[in-house]
């Protein structure tokens, strides 16, 4: 209330020295100037007047500066002008916004910013406009396009013929400015001098004015702070320095169920509980005395005797002379929020489907066990567990089945165990045990032979009677490693070697398994390095047509090429990368590179020369082979139709329903589809009917001992006699012998490969090889 006093004392002083200072001109002009002069006075007398009396009654700010910028430009005789507020940017550079600007658009753009009266900012202070400003200093420019403090007005802007900008001051501070431009006769010092009057009253309001807005601000922010104490939904408590409470708002009774009137003058120790020592306390309380606040969690106790966490902030209130005058708490009840961080926290430890420990809380309980079995020279056994024939339940009986599964071998596995075990589920169907205090292996092994007499009882799931068992590793600590990695590493091992053996077994480990764990680690470590380098090179393996003698095409095969020229065949490595899934990422390569090659064939000339890709059982049930083979037909604008996968027979038949599905988005994408080595896995001549199948492979053991062997042409002859009733090309794999070769041709059969024709040769050789075997088919058939 006194700034606004004094506001309005400052405004009515300004108000009079204004009217003596125009009252004395008239005098002074009554003798000695004109009739035009005295009618100017009276114009700024009445402008200076109405400005005054517009701020004392108007609450429009928008229609008070509209008003003394019109007063301006009649009195200034200008066409354009503005009136404007200096402001700083948080980098403390200065820029203008406007309070009010005449009509000065050049395009319908700016006319429609302009007509919203909305306020605008100058930022560009490399201006006529911005010297101002930076300098406090009065401009006058009769030229302002040639000036060189520059006109920095935008690309298109109507031309400035004159412009006039003076600072609004209000003492040595720097409140605004006012910019006039486009008087007829230009701006000088007299017109200035005439205009000094209004110049003050405009920085006197602007002045004045702020200092009305921020009362408000500040009249806005109490009530709001009211409001949001009264409403807020955390505790508040407000205490004297001595720690007394002087005020509490609703949140803070309906959260401690004391009422206001039970707590006013009282401690907040009545609200402690026995959950913190006193150390706990002390630290608090120096942290706010050194800081002047503290944020922390605490255990507080509710009028009915229960205890329930807060997050709590306490901060000391100080006054002008740093003299602490009031603390005050801000608090909200966190009890669900824990519940809630409970909760995640055993869903990411504990597997959803059977409730027992996950993998990481696994790995953290056997770290810890290992430590207290270190101190009390203890021995432990690991046993790492997986179910035989679970992937043919869940396969033939659907999901729902496999997960019934799971659960009640679960139940069964903590039959077996003593509640002082940790049984857990590592993902899938393996499961993982923490033996503690065992006497020896036979104490492990006792516990492995009763869960596989559990397990192999049949399970009775939805009216199915289901037969599984386990293949068990077991690693013991000390005697096979002291770290819980070593054992897990061992056990896992172990368990791999129970299912080479027949499963439904279990097996210790031993130091040769471990000579073999490390040779696997290594090669596949070596595996990972060969995909960076680019060790993989693609051989080609020419595909004959038997009728014309003509090479139609060839199979893409792998071969790991190391820097010395040493060649790796793929039987040495294949598997294991399949085991690890290194094939996911090697089947993608192969794929794109031979669809490159493929391409470069067909630009090369050799139009109809198609070529063979084998997909590994990995690479055919993963998500991402649709996506690779569609990325590497855009890339390469291949024709798909010279493109063919080859699926083994074994992996096709793993699931017959889903491979039809795979096989048939393939051939959507119009690449042929093989089975590969057919003969040697199911052969099941009624899903086969359903494949949608380009080529069938004859495997080279049938081929092998033709003409030797009458079993192996006879099926050999009978597997060329039923594609070709299923309009189903036949190719011979593994042909070595010009015998062979002319039994398959009598027996009809399409296209044969092997090494009577050529070895798989590296992409330089095979164009040789090809060229050559071009012209010496050519010069036979002439």
């Amino acid at each position: 209330m006194g700034e606004l006093l004094s506001n309005s004392t400052i405004l009515i002083a300004t108000l009079l020295f204004v009217a003596v200072l125009l009252s004395w001109w008239r005098g002074s002009a009554s003798r000695k100037a004109s009739d035009k002069q005295l009618h100017q006075h009276d114009q700024m007398l009445q402008a200076t007047t109405r400005a005054l009396s517009v701020f004392v009654s108007q609450n429009d700010r928008q229609a008070l500066f509209k008003q003394i910028l019109e007063d301006l430009l009649a009195l200034g005789q200008s066409e354009y002008g503005f009136i404007g507020v200096v402001l700083k940017h948080p980098d403390d550079s200065p820029y203008i916004r406007t309070l009010a600007i005449s009509n000065i658009a050049w395009n319908e753009e700016t006319r429609r910013m302009y007509d919203s009266q909305q306020a605008i900012e100058f930022n560009n202070m490399d201006s006529l406009f911005g010297h101002v400003v930076r300098t406090g200093e009065v401009v006058i420019s009769n030229n302002p396009a040639s000036d060189p403090r520059r006109c920095g007005l935008p690309h298109g802007h109507p031309l400035l013929n004159a412009f006039l900008g003076f600072p609004l001051h209000l003492g040595s501070e720097l409140v605004g400015m006012v910019g006039l431009a486009n008087r007829e006769v230009g701006y000088d010092e007299v017109l200035l001098r005439y205009l000094q009057p209004m110049q003050q009253t405009c920085a006197n309001i602007i002045g004045a004015d702020r200092n009305n807005q921020r009362m408000e601000t500040a009249e806005e922010d109490l009530l709001l702070a009211g409001k949001v104490y009264e409403n807020s939904l955390e505790g508040i408590l407000v205490t004297d320095p001595l720690g007394d409470i002087q005020s509490v708002n609703p949140a803070f009774c309906q959260i401690t169920g004391y009422n206001e009137a039970e707590v006013i003058g009282k401690n907040p120790r009545l609200l402690k509980s026995e959950h913190h020592d006193a150390a706990y306390y002390e630290k608090m309380w120096s942290s706010i005395k050194t800081t002047g606040k503290w944020q922390g969690e605490l255990w507080n106790r509710r009028k009915s005797g229960d205890t329930f966490p807060i997050w709590q902030t306490i901060s000391a209130i100080k006054d002008d002379a740093g003299e602490i005058i009031h603390y005050v708490a801000i608090f909200f009840d966190i009890t669900e929020r824990k519940l809630a961080d409970e909760q995640l926290e055993h869903q990411a430890q504990h597997d959803a489907l059977t409730g027992l420990p996950n993998r990481m809380l696994f790995d953290s309980l056997l770290r810890q066990i290992l430590r207290e079995e270190h101190r009390t020279h203890q021995q432990t056994a690991v046993v790492f567990m997986d179910l035989d024939r679970f992937k043919e339940v869940n396969d033939t009986l659907g999901h729902p089945v496999g997960d019934m599964l799971l659960q009640e071998a679960s139940r069964r596995l903590r039959s077996c165990i003593r509640d002082s075990d940790v049984l857990a589920r590592m993902g899938g169907d393996e499961f993982t045990l923490i033996l503690l205090d065992v006497n020896g292996i036979n104490d492990a092994a006792y516990i492995a032979e009763k869960i596989i007499r559990s397990l192999n009882e049949p399970f009775i799931l939805q009216g199915h009677e289901c037969s599984v068992g386990a293949s068990l590793g077991i690693s013991m600590y000390p005697t096979d490693g002291t770290d819980a990695e070593a054992l897990i590493k061992c056990a896992d091992t172990a368990m791999y070697r129970a299912k080479e053996t027949g499963r439904n077994n279990y097996q210790f480990f031993t130091h040769s398994m471990g000579d073999e764990l490390m040779l696997r680690m290594q090669m596949k470590k070596a595996i990972d390095e060969a995909i960076k380098k680019g060790e993989f090179q693609l051989y080609y393996q020419p595909k004959i047509n038997l009728s014309t003698g003509r090479c139609i095409g060839a199979e893409a095969l792998i071969r790991w090429v190391l820097p010395n020229n040493e060649l790796i065949m793929p039987d040495t490595f294949l598997p294991l990368a399949e085991e690890t899934g290194q094939i996911i990422e090697i089947g993608a390569w192969v794929l794109h590179e031979a669809c490159h090659q493929l391409k470069a064939w067909h630009d090369g000339g050799y139009k109809n020369h198609s070529l063979a890709v084998n997909l590994s059982a990995r690479q055919f049930e993963s998500n991402t082979l649709i996506e690779q083979l569609m990325q590497a037909l855009e890339e390469t604008g291949l024709d798909p139709s010279f493109l063919e996968l080859e699926v083994t027979e074994t992996c096709a038949m793993k699931d017959s329903d889903k491979s039809i599905e795979i096989l048939e988005n393939i051939k959507k994408l119009g690449i042929k589809v093989s089975i590969d080595d057919f003969g040697t896995g199911y052969s099941s001549l009624s899903y086969l009917k359903k494949f949608p199948v380009n080529t069938l492979k004859v495997d080279r053991s049938f081929v092998r001992d033709i003409p030797d062997d009458a079993d192996d042409m006879a099926i050999t002859t009978a597997i060329i006699q039923m594609a070709s009733n299923l309009d189903i090309t036949v190719v011979a794999e593994g042909v070595e012998t010009k015998e062979q070769g002319e039994f398959l041709t009598g027996r009809d059969c399409a296209v044969a490969q092997g090494y009577f024709f050529s070895r798989p040769l590296p992409i330089d050789e095979y164009m040789i090889w090809l060229k050559g075997y071009e012209l010496l088919n050519r010069s036979n058939t002439e």
